[in-house]
């Protein structure tokens, strides 16, 4: 014959005293929690408004320097057979720089479009030092 498992029984409180202290811990857990994820929330989206910002900021700052009526005269966005599929700002100015457009969304983001490029020889490529890549993304 197998035992039947006996339940044992759970003591609420009873006294009205007791019952309104753990009603006001776990209240004030309750607070607690819901003040804990809020600033984590709060947090979250913080982040990507700063984030939006920033890279607004950036958008900004790059597309003085490079402007749209200045493309081919003062910059030139190249590609080249030795690197495909990149695309590079050629900058003729003073400082003479190039730098990789990483990606299309960024160029885009410029004001620019795939077919404003032209293609350069890879001596005239190496004539300028490589400074940091453009990315807005």
């Amino acid at each position: 014959m197998t035992p039947t498992p006996t339940l044992i029984p759970i003591s609420l409180p009873t006294n009205l005293p007791e019952l309104k202290t753990w009603s006001e811990i776990i209240q004030s857990f309750g607070v607690a929690l819901g003040a804990v994820l809020g600033g984590f929330g709060g947090y979250v989206l913080f982040r990507d408004w700063l984030k939006k910002k920033r890279n607004e900021y950036q958008v900004k700052q790059l597309r003085k320097k490079y402007p749209n009526d200045s493309l081919n005269r003062e910059f030139r966005i190249v590609d080249i057979p030795e690197y495909p599929g990149r695309l590079w700002i050629l900058d003729n100015r003073s400082d003479k720089e190039r730098r990789w457009i990483k990606n299309l969304p960024t160029l885009y983001d410029l004001g620019f479009d795939f077919a404003d490029k032209v293609q350069v020889t890879t001596e005239e490529f190496e004539e300028y030092p490589r400074k940091e890549e453009i990315d807005t993304q």
